[in-house]
């Protein structure tokens, strides 16, 4: 099987993905395991937290009555219907609300514990989240690539690795491979590059 991805081709950032007509295609050679078998794939997509002040679920703890987001999302995604389910955790930005640090330890403290905790009947593997920044994850007013970028890399890499380089935000466009695992092959775009 081969998977296909458009790319620009101004020759500056061959794998920039395109958003003109001066596209071109690109073959990439995905191996996908052959079953008879459909198994049907748990996608939870979480969106917008906007972590700050005022943020109603203080993931550190609520001091207003109300139980933090961590403790509502892990409630509400405790049970599956079908445990042996396949499951996937996609969150796209925002993290943050005003760029700040303080806005990224909350999404930090958010993420590690989501990630340590059971959904749909399991604690699920790193490598079956996904994340992909928004606008307010991300400093346009900086000059330099690497400051305007630091605290999303701050972010991703802490929880995943070095896989992000804030000098370079096209490394953020990411292809995972789940076929063998999930069954799925993952595309994560970053739309807030400019």
């Amino acid at each position: 099987m081969r998977v296909s991805r458009t790319c620009e081709s101004n020759g500056k950032n061959p794998d920039r993905f395109a958003t003109s007509e001066t596209a071109e295609r690109v073959d990439l050679p995905i191996t996908v395991r052959k079953t008879d078998e459909l198994v049907a794939l748990e996608i939870i997509h979480l969106s917008d937290f906007h972590f700050g002040d005022g943020h109603r679920f203080d993931p550190v703890g609520s001091t207003k009555g109300h139980p933090t987001l961590l403790e509502s999302l892990v409630a509400d995604l405790q049970d599956s219907p079908a445990p042996e389910r396949p499951v996937l955790v996609c969150l796209t930005g925002d993290f943050g609300n005003k760029r700040i640090p303080e806005d990224f330890r909350a999404a930090r403290m958010f993420l590690e514990g989501l990630m340590a905790s059971s959904i749909c009947g399991r604690i699920q593997e790193p490598q079956f989240f996904c994340v992909v920044p928004g606008n307010h994850d991300i400093e346009y007013a900086e000059a330099s690539l690497a400051a305007r970028w630091s605290q999303w890399g701050k972010l991703t890499n802490g929880l995943f690795g070095d896989r992000f380089d804030p000098t370079d935000p096209d490394s953020s466009f990411t292809l995972l491979d789940h076929s063998e695992t999930l069954g799925a092959i993952v595309l994560l775009i970053n739309t807030s590059v400019e």
